[in-house]
């Protein structure tokens, strides 16, 4: 913990009863490097050199005293005894070339790449060593080997291309000086930028790698646009070729990279209204997934923020490659070499409120090979199965679970054990999501973070198969991609399958979710499987999600949002009102994670706000929380009493009204913020409230106007439902919504906007009623 004096006294005790501790002497190896202390040093490597390891350690800091010459001797001996071992040959050939031998340094990385021809560091470094020795010659051949092992390795590109006197890619696109000296073209369409060259270029390699150039020269047409343009992220392990205000009077104003890490923004330098921003860069990607595959970023030829006066995308490829687009027309037949795509004049197209993601609706064009949703599947495997082994703490766990399902003395089947899993996995692991960058092990022995993997080994444990299926929610796009990438899928889930009963879904981000039913909000989505080891990774791994299209035909379900109000209007028009909440399924669970992070000051705070919202002037008078079932079927229930002033209103004559509605739906408001649309319309959330609402007009009060018919809505978009009932002064509502993900076109949007119009004029009506005079 950077505490060495601290650490260094029970360090030295430690050693003194045990001298030959080699974890506490590699302790106090790296305290004396921290210290500087020489001979402490030489005392500990003298020690360490007993240890597995160690005589590394011994060599290193014999040769700060002795020359290279011991390292030289070491690690020939580690090369004589393994001839595959890349690190000995890497570090032989350091100690050569420090001990002054170029020569045997080369030589060794020889012996190395004998053994195995396709280490790309070794070809890296023999071409460093006779680059330092002025073989120009042989450091060019040995750095286009490696460079043709590794193709996305940018670096090294551009230091053979400049070596040649270019730059990667040179010659390909268009150069800006005709961009900028040209008059730049605003279009119809009102825009913050005027984009003038908006030019790619893609070179796809023999592995699937690709290496892109990016060059773009943009006019600032007003203030939203120099905020817009002002800062750039930079792509992670991107090189950025040029960041230059063009003045309008030809001051050129070179401007640096700022940040750090993988995570870098770009800061024009002084830039105003009326300026042009040129911005070039490379960017490689490597063949990530399992096979020989890969693709490049997709080239949008339309932007919802900039008219685009002239945009090329240049595709180079020494084989055949694969194209996919959206509204853009593809090469059909099979080349190779280079080809171009072009666009000019094109106006930019106005972001609209609640639109989907821009691959949905803008054109664009990628291309790549192989990489199909196979290679993901699998590549995805690769990186996970390391990640659920099973340890001692995750035995345990599945042990826990074995004995939480056997309390009833039963021995229980593989459905009750994996839903008593579930129950002790939400107890004991917080958060919602996570990374799957970690391993089973450490989520479970912090007890936070993502529970998908948890869950997945202490199944196995229990020997029940499960398989981890990724979804795309309907927040991601729709459209349908040819090179699919990991970004797309919003949701993990898993499909456990007992032996004892049918497949069980489980959306383990969501704790205490329940289990055994699909999320409403992935219904019909698209998903894959990830293969499991020694499984058919040739097998099609799309799956079918079913789908769960509701109706007002359908019974009311765990998953509905139900209300229940009793409201006693006073004479003087303010209420009493009486409130009950009922969540279950995956509202429950989302609503007891949220619950668990308040206090109780904290929970009434937040009912009284949403009283607010809706009865004007509410105060909460008194709050009870009912939190129910762990993984299995969660239940969450409110009731509260509160009070409210002057939500009726007198219309004269002895007559008053009050709207007849709690928590208004208010669908205008959130989706039909224009009067038409261009873009489709995302709704993203899965709205299912059910209202019971019982009304206590003051004694002696009258409804003044007749029954209104019952209104049902059933409509592609949605269903809708009210119906009222009167006995004497008491009224009582039935409302119930049912609204899934989906998306809108713009000519379905009328019809949209009428569903969602008539709901609101509904719920907008209000109950008119008299009172006797005093």
């Amino acid at each position: 913990q950077d505490a060495s004096a601290v650490a260094l006294r029970p360090l030295r005790r430690a050693l003194s009863e045990d001298p030959g501790n080699c974890a506490a002497l590699d302790l106090e190896e790296t305290l004396a490097q921290q210290a500087g202390a020489i001979d402490r040093l030489d005392r500990v490597a003298e020690s360490l050199a007993r240890c597995p390891g160690g005589r590394e350690t011994w060599a290193e800091q014999r040769s700060r005293r002795l020359g290279p010459g011991v390292l030289v001797r070491y690690w020939r001996g580690r090369l004589d005894r393994s001839p595959a071992d890349p690190r000995a040959a890497q570090r032989l050939a350091d100690a050569l070339v420090s001990a002054g031998r170029p020569e045997a340094a080369e030589d060794a990385l020889r012996e190395r790449l004998q053994a195995w021809p396709e280490d790309v560091d070794a070809w890296r470094r023999l071409g460093t060593i006779a680059s330092e020795a002025g073989d120009e010659v042989g450091a060019r051949a040995a750095w286009r080997r490696a460079l043709d092992l590794d193709p996305s390795d940018l670096p090294l590109r551009r230091g053979l291309a400049l070596l040649g006197g270019r730059e990667v890619l040179d010659g390909v696109l268009p150069a800006p000086g005709p961009a900028l000296s040209g008059k730049a073209w605003t279009g119809p369409a009102s825009a913050p930028l005027a984009t003038i060259l908006d030019a790619g270029a893609a070179w796809l390699h023999p592995d699937g790698s690709v290496t892109e150039r990016v060059r773009t020269v943009e006019r600032i047409v007003d203030q939203s646009g120099l905020t817009e343009a002002g800062e750039f992220g930079l792509p992670p392990g991107a090189e950025l070729l040029a960041l230059r205000t063009h003045k309008p009077d030809g001051t050129v104003l070179d401007a640096e990279v700022s940040g750090s890490g993988d995570k870098r923004t770009l800061s024009a330098a002084a830039l105003s209204v009326g300026d042009d921003l040129e911005i070039g860069y490379l960017v490689a990607t490597p063949a990530e997934r399992r096979g020989r595959g890969g693709a490049a970023e997709p080239f949008y030829f339309q932007a919802n923020d900039s008219t685009l006066q002239h945009s090329i995308y240049v595709v180079r490829s020494e084989a055949a490659p694969t194209f996919d687009g959206h509204r853009v027309e593809v090469p059909g037949r099979p080349w190779k070499g280079q080809a171009a795509i072009e666009r000019r004049d094109v106006p930019a197209l106005p972001g609209e409120p609640g639109a989907p993601p821009e691959a949905e609706y803008l054109p664009w064009i990628q291309v790549g090979r192989g990489a199909t949703l196979a290679d993901l599947a699998r590549s995805i495997a690769d990186q996970l199965a390391p990640r659920v082994v099973v340890d001692a703490g995750l035995s345990a766990l599945a042990e826990d679970a074995r004995a939480a399902a056997a309390r009833d003395g039963a021995r229980p089947g593989q459905s009750a054990l994996a839903r008593a899993l579930w129950g002790l996995v939400c107890r004991r692991i917080r958060g919602t999501g996570g990374s799957l960058a970690e391993d089973a092990s450490a989520v479970e022995a912090r007890g936070e973070g993502d529970r998908l993997l948890p869950m997945k080994a202490a199944l196995a444990a229990l020997g029940i198969r499960a398989t981890i299926v990724l979804a795309s929610g309907p927040s991601a796009s729709s459209e349908p991609r040819r090179f699919p990438r990991l970004a797309d899928d919003t949701d993990a889930l898993l499909r456990i399958e007992p032996d004892d009963g049918p497949a069980l879904w489980l959306a383990t981000s969501v704790r205490y979710a329940p289990i055994g039913r699909l999320p409403p909000w992935l219904c019909g989505r698209p998903a894959f499987a990830i293969p499991e080891v020694g499984g058919d990774a040739t097998a099609d791994p799309a799956v079918a999600l079913p789908k769960c299209r509701a109706s007002l035909d359908t019974p009311e379900g765990p998953d509905d949002h139900r209300f229940r109000f009793v409201l006693s209007v006073r004479p003087d028009g303010g209420l009493d009102g009486e409130g009950q909440e009922v969540l279950g399924g995956f509202e429950a669970a989302a609503a007891r994670t949220t619950l668990d992070q308040l206090d109780d000051v904290q929970r009434r705070q937040a009912v009284e706000s949403a009283l607010t919202s809706d009865f004007r002037g509410a105060s909460l008078r008194d709050a009870r929380f009912e939190i129910g079932g762990a993984g299995g079927e969660p239940r969450v229930e409110l009731d509260y009493r509160f009070g409210a002033d002057d939500v009726a209103r007198p219309e004269g004559g002895g007559r008053w009204s009050i709207p007849l509605r709690t928590f208004a739906l208010h669908l205008g408001d959130r989706y039909l913020q224009l009067a038409a649309r261009n873009l489709p319309l995302a709704v993203t959330g899965w709205q299912r409230p059910v209202f019971e609402v019982e009304v206590r007009l003051p004694p002696g009060a009258a409804v003044a106007d007749p029954v209104p018919a019952p209104l049902a809505l059933d409509t592609p978009f949605g269903s809708y439902g009210r119906t009222e009932r009167r006995s004497g002064n008491v009224v009582k509502l039935h409302e119930r919504l049912l609204l899934p993900p989906q998306r809108v076109s713009p000519g379905r949007y009328p019809d949209f906007a009428a569903f969602a119009a008539a709901v609101d004029r509904a719920e907008d009506e209000r109950l008119v009623y008299t009172l006797p005079r005093p």
